[in-house]
């Protein structure tokens, strides 16, 4: 049985402790709070973490995916062998996908993903924040944009991220062209090195666009969160800054169906499909669309919507025979995951 180190006694322990049985023994909690050393967590003691090397462990498990890579730089500052460095996922997520996880700090920290697709095709990319590791859970492990389609289509990814979503989706064959949009140039510039890391099949059907999508055509400077790219909108919630700021993001806003239009039309011999998840922009890109009458070119829509109006793109795709599926999930920003198909 895989002997393990868990860094972290936050939230996640609990769970980590569950799925233990059977599968992994936990010899010690290595955590950077002071205040829990020397006491124990369901019978396990906490330890510092310059008491790892007292223990012969296979893997330590950083059960915190907010604060991975920095825990991960301090495990390799301690000298800690980066093959040994693991991060948590439920072991039910972890068994709905094949891939290797690597740690490196040279010439930048971030761990380095290499997911197996099956017939000896893979995907690669790279995380550096918190919401990077969130992205990756629901893509790849919960597989929220998951469609098997036969017939030849162009996916359109708005609010692409760091481009895990855009490179999950390509790697289908029946998927020809992916035209993703991101308005953060910080986040757009990972997204790019992360498509250029694959192969030819891959990332040749993929075009980037670092604009964001909504209603109109301006530009504003927005505040980036560095260590949440993930959460980053233009939408209301948003901070916007002089472009004077350390930390100011200029953003490209353009008409979604001035935009798309083109694409759209470019595309007439495959089956359009639309995957959203802009943080709230969700609501003026569709009016845009529906504007232009380009709702109807649309055959599937996968989404999350957010600010709890998710009734709205509802009701307007059911208007336009749409078939709809939606959950509302909650939180801060009201999300939900919003699935329709044209019939």
């Amino acid at each position: 049985m895989k002997k393990i180190i868990a860094f972290g006694s936050g939230r996640n322990m609990h769970s980590v402790l569950v799925e233990a049985a059977g599968n992994y023994e936990i010899l010690a909690i290595a955590d950077n709070d002071a205040e829990k050393w020397d006491k124990e967590y369901c019978g396990i003691s906490i330890i510092p973490p310059d008491n790892i090397q007292k223990f012969d462990y296979d893997t330590i498990l950083i059960t915190s995916t907010k604060a991975a890579v920095s825990i991960a730089c301090q495990l390799t500052e301690m000298g800690i062998d980066d093959q040994k460095i693991d991060l948590w996922y439920p072991l039910q997520l972890r068994s709905t996908v094949q891939y290797e996880l690597r740690f490196k700090m040279e010439p930048y920290a971030r761990f380095i993903v290499n997911v197996n697709c099956g017939d000896e095709r893979s995907i690669r990319f790279e995380m550096k924040n918190g919401s990077d590791f969130v992205v990756f859970r629901e893509v790849f492990m919960s597989g929220v944009y998951r469609i098997i389609y036969k017939a030849p289509c162009a996916v359109v990814d708005i609010g692409m991220n760091i481009g895990l979503a855009t490179l999950f989706l390509a790697r289908n064959e029946y998927v020809k062209k992916v035209y993703g949009f991101e308005p953060f140039t910080q986040t757009y510039n990972q997204a790019e090195k992360n498509i250029s890391l694959n192969d030819c099949e891959i990332k040749d059907k993929i075009t980037l666009y670092n604009v964001a999508l909504s209603n109109t055509n301006r530009e504003a400077t927005y505040l980036y969160e560095a260590d949440n790219p993930g959460g980053m909108r233009i939408a209301k919630g948003s901070r916007t800054v002089g472009e004077e700021h350390p930390d100011a993001a200029p953003v490209k806003i353009r008409d979604a169906g001035e935009t798309l239009l083109p694409i759209f039309n470019s595309c007439e011999d495959m089956n359009i499909i639309l995957k959203s998840d802009c943080e709230g922009s969700e609501y003026d890109i569709f009016y845009s669309l529906e504007k232009k009458d380009l709702l109807k070119r649309i055959r599937c829509i996968m989404m999350e919507t957010h600010d709890g109006r998710q009734s709205e793109i509802e009701a307007m795709l059911s208007d336009k025979g749409f078939v709809v599926f939606s959950e509302f999930i909650g939180g801060k920003y009201e999300i939900g995951m919003l699935y329709a198909v044209r019939v």
